[in-house]
């Protein structure tokens, strides 16, 4: 059996990243989207190594004297390599380099992008090493609330422009649907994020210097609203704009209830 990955990475370090691999065994060749698959052969000899041409990839390729197993086939990450799944790889495969680029980097952006272990999701988050290496910016979490709601309707508007779905599972997690675009749209979208997260990352001092005097005044509005409750606002609605319309039409409804329980 031969398993195919992106030379850039190493054997032990695919599952890591969940970077995808290639499986041939006999007459088959599968593809694993997040290589949970190859766990039974990380402490395994190899029988060979070598590269080989796939399309318009030039992979690594180990081989083990071992075969495929009915339980990797019933995985549903798994899937049989065609044209179609062979898109799939090269998406999942440049979720991951952008992981191991991230990973690699002395100097983080405010935003990690991520391969997720399930199908073909985009995971974008505020990086941990960013938050260590800025303390100063995130003793205050009202201002991290406020950088959760700018980068949110950025990636928003992001995915509505490719026609994407994007989900919000928790607070500065957000999710994005890649499983049915095509390999070129999904490319030139985690390039736009990763954009975005430059950007963002350039700016974060400057929009420090301008809210954190303004962001006290918002302390009642923070301290009455749990951060998961706040989050699933904000992903409810398409804006902020939308929110106080809502909240007018609350206010109005209500003085309208007081005038009848009065007169």
């Amino acid at each position: 059996m031969r398993i195919f990955f992106d030379p850039n990475f190493v054997f032990n370090e695919l599952i890591e990243y969940h970077a995808p691999v290639i499986i041939q065994s006999g007459e088959r060749s599968l593809v694993d989207l997040h290589s949970l698959s190859i766990i039974n052969f990380l402490g395994l000899v190899s029988t060979a190594k070598g590269t080989s041409e796939m399309g318009d990839l030039i992979l690594y390729w180990i081989e083990f004297s071992e075969e495929l197993t009915s339980e990797l086939e019933q995985n549903p990450n798994v899937l049989e390599l065609n044209e179609e799944n062979l898109e799939k790889f090269k998406i999942s495969n440049h979720i991951s380099l952008k992981h191991l680029q991230h990973a690699l980097s002395s100097k983080k952006r405010m935003l990690k992008i991520e391969n997720s272990v399930d199908n073909l999701y985009m995971l974008v988050s505020l990086c941990t090493e960013y938050v260590l290496q800025n303390r100063e910016l995130f003793e205050d979490k009202k201002f991290e609330v406020l950088l959760e709601i700018l980068v949110f309707f950025e990636i928003k508007r992001l995915t509505e422009s490719y026609n994407l779905t994007l989900h919000m599972p928790q607070p500065f997690l957000f999710q994005i649907d890649l499983s049915k675009t095509s390999y070129e749209i999904a490319y030139k979208f985690v390039n736009d994020v990763e954009k975005l997260s430059e950007y963002v990352t350039s700016k974060v001092s400057e929009l420090f210097s301008i809210a954190k005097e303004k962001i006290r005044i918002l302390d009642k509005l923070f301290s009455s609203v749990d951060r998961k409750s706040f989050t699933k606002l904000i992903y409810t609605f398409s804006s902020i704009d939308e929110i106080i319309s809502d909240l007018r039409y609350l206010k109005d409804l209500v003085q309208q209830l007081e005038s009848c329980i009065r007169d």
